[in-house]
């Protein structure tokens, strides 16, 4: 299901290949984004990135695929009255439901060191305990960093 916010959903495979790629065939489990094709394909064509791009070229991923990208990533998506903001990091994905005055109605977040299911369904919100709290809290200032206040 495609319109909604969680793991299954916001994935996507992306296949890229290059004749001197040294990584050829292998994958990676790095964070990218969509925005971040356009300046890729600039970099791996040796051509210039117009000025207005905001993503980030992970072309160095095709000679290391373990090397750092992206800390995190994000989504949005409206469902009814409610807008949904999630942004996803190596270990977590946190998520916000806001009203439209922008006030916060509900909250989600999944740990996917611990998600063994099939697809990482994402079935145990740990918003509410208490030991996760500074990771709320990390994800929550992430999400104002890639969305705005």
């Amino acid at each position: 299901h495609k319109h909604a916010k969680f793991e299954i959903s916001t994935r996507a495979p992306l296949l890229i290949s290059t004749p001197e790629s040294r990584a050829r065939g292998d994958g990676t489990r790095q964070l990218v984004e969509f925005l971040d094709l356009y300046p890729t394909l600039c970099e791996l064509a040796d051509l210039e990135q117009p000025p207005h791009l905001e993503g980030k070229s992970f072309a160095r991923l095709f000679e290391d695929p373990t090397a750092a990208h992206r800390t995190v990533a994000g989504s949005e998506m409206r469902r009814g009255k409610y807008l949904g903001q999630s942004v996803r990091s190596n270990q977590f994905r946190y998520t916000q439901w806001q009203d439209r005055t922008r006030k916060v109605v509900a909250a989600e977040l999944y740990d996917h060191r611990s998600d063994d299911s099939d697809g990482m369904l994402e079935k145990v919100n740990l918003i509410d305990q208490p030991q996760f709290g500074t990771v709320v809290e990390r994800h929550r200032s992430m999400l104002k960093e890639v969305f705005g206040p």
